[in-house]
């Protein structure tokens, strides 16, 4: 379920975030009535939810089985990172959705470049880290910020963010969302 296939024969690879996993979090522990609120009113996803207020199956199935990462040949794809820093980076599941710095390790990460999300980067530094063979690479944009904001200078970002890994090219989306 991780590899949606497209027409012209792209893949899309979906990963667990933090978003995610504090939906699932927050269904896991909160009473039914304030999941309710946490859904439709901080999170403006009303439509997650069923006539009951409950967060419908075919979400919660969907969210459930996104892994924390996918190992391809040449790339580790990650929502944030991974904590190299420990002898077993796949046990840290909090690291893969939340960090925002890590270090690289080459036997840990068997030479492999990683490829995240999670921290907004500027369009400068992502082409950069591409041009420079990066083992690190950076594709969050920033994409929801499409009006001033107190840390991003928003003209510098709100693109939603899109790598081949055959290619290599980079494919950038401005967020066509009104202000």
């Amino acid at each position: 379920m991780t590899q949606q296939p497209l027409g012209n024969g792209y893949q899309i690879h979906t990963l667990r975030g933090n978003h995610e996993e504090n939906l699932l979090q927050a269904y896991a522990d909160y009473e039914p009535k304030l999941f309710q609120k946490f859904v439709e009113r901080i999170n403006k996803s009303a439509n997650l939810l069923d006539e009951n207020g409950n967060l419908k199956e075919k979400y919660l199935h969907f969210i459930q089985k996104l892994p924390y990462y996918i190992e391809l040949d040449r790339f580790w794809l990650v929502h944030a990172g991974f904590n190299t820093k420990i002898d077993d980076i796949f046990s840290d599941t909090v690291s893969m959705v939340e960090s925002r710095k890590f270090e690289y390790d080459s036997i840990k990460l068997k030479d492999k470049k990683v490829i995240h999300g999670h921290e907004v980067f500027y369009f400068k530094d992502i082409e950069n880290a591409l041009k420079e063979n990066s083992n690190i690479i950076p594709l969050d944009n920033g994409c929801v910020y499409n009006k001033p904001h107190k840390v991003y200078d928003y003209e510098q970002v709100e693109n939603l963010c899109c790598l081949n890994l055959d290619t290599y090219e980079l494919i950038f989306q401005k967020n066509i969302e009104e202000v």
